[in-house]
């Protein structure tokens, strides 16, 4: 009896370390729990990464539904007046930020979760849905004007989706102007792409106003709309020599992106942009956008009736049978 007992003891044992390595083998697999204030991400689930942060998707802790994006960045000054600048602005196309940690040297960012980037989507964009989406850009900058604040790296990369909704993020280079639009002096920063030409030819320091902002809203307006850049190369861009888009040019859209993509002091201001007639435009739509409208309506009628099909042929099949 008592080696019976002894033999029980020993296989119970046993049982409780496999189970416990084999809960830690899938914990590893799983990646690991980060706890940060009311939030938590797996180490696993990283949506991406820049030079000096990475982001994860995470979850409160709490309520695994309410799903949320966590930066984490390694803190300093710029950290902090990114946190504020953007926690100040109140447009449903700007990102929230719903919390900040700072934990020893890093701080971690909770923002609103989106879909993807317009970097990755901006090909499949038909003409209609580019000028709806680059108006929702212009009502986030709206908001940004009312604050006196510049973006300063405005791209396809820190404009997000959010079920059709454009989300602007990324306020590390932001920064407040005067009152008297004069601008303000500092480092040169931003992204070569959409950097404007007086920026590039600066060499360490230069004027920032809001006219930086409107050259990188043509360039973009020109992605969507061509889904091309407009400049073939660094040097196209400094001559302002752009792509040929004769073929294909829409005026209202052409004129927008004329007034951007000038010398500084030809371009528009915020302002200006903000009241062009492309915030209101609409066009044709033209024969693809038709087909792929028609085709999605045939889509969703052919399911519907497959659908009432099998119901009905379900429905009168169980009568019979009764």
């Amino acid at each position: 009896m008592q080696k019976k007992r002894e033999k029980f003891r020993i296989e119970t044992r046993r049982n409780d370390l496999e189970r416990c390595f084999k809960q830690k083998r899938e914990i590893q697999d799983q990646g690991a729990i980060i706890n940060v204030g009311e939030y938590c991400y797996n180490s696993d689930n990283l949506l991406g990464k820049g030079s000096y942060c990475q982001v994860y998707a995470g979850w409160k802790s709490q309520n695994r539904n309410k799903k949320v994006a966590i930066r984490v960045m390694i803190g300093n000054e710029r950290v902090s007046s990114e946190i504020e600048l953007q926690k100040s602005l109140k447009s449903k196309n700007i990102a929230k930020i719903y919390d900040d940690v700072k934990i020893e040297d890093k701080h971690y960012i909770i923002m609103e979760l989106c879909d993807e980037s317009l970097s990755k989507r901006y090909q499949e964009f038909s003409r209609n849905e580019a000028i709806q989406y680059f108006q929702q850009i212009l009502n986030g900058l709206e908001e940004l004007q009312k604050h006196k604040i510049i973006h300063r790296d405005l791209k396809l990369d820190n404009i997000l989706l959010k079920k059709k909704q454009i989300k602007i993020i990324d306020f590390g280079f932001a920064k407040n102007i005067t009152d008297n639009g004069l601008g303000t002096e500092s480092v040169k920063c931003g992204t070569p792409e959409t950097m404007a030409p007086e920026v590039h030819k600066s060499i360490k320091r230069t004027i920032y106003s809001d006219k930086q902002d409107v050259w990188a809203l043509g360039i973009i307006l020109h992605q969507l709309f061509y889904k091309i850049h407009p400049f073939e190369s660094l040097e196209c861009l400094l001559e302002n020599k752009r792509r040929d888009t004769r073929e294909e040019e829409d005026e209202v859209v052409n004129d927008f992106i004329n007034k951007c993509l000038t010398e500084e002091d030809k371009r528009m201001s915020i302002k200006e942009a903000l009241q062009h007639r492309i915030r209101k435009y609409q066009i044709a739509i033209d024969s693809d956008d038709q087909k792929t409208l028609f085709g999605q309506i045939k889509d969703c009628v052919q399911s519907k009736l497959e659908s009432l099909t099998h119901y009905w042929y379900e429905t009168v099949r169980g009568y019979l049978i009764k």
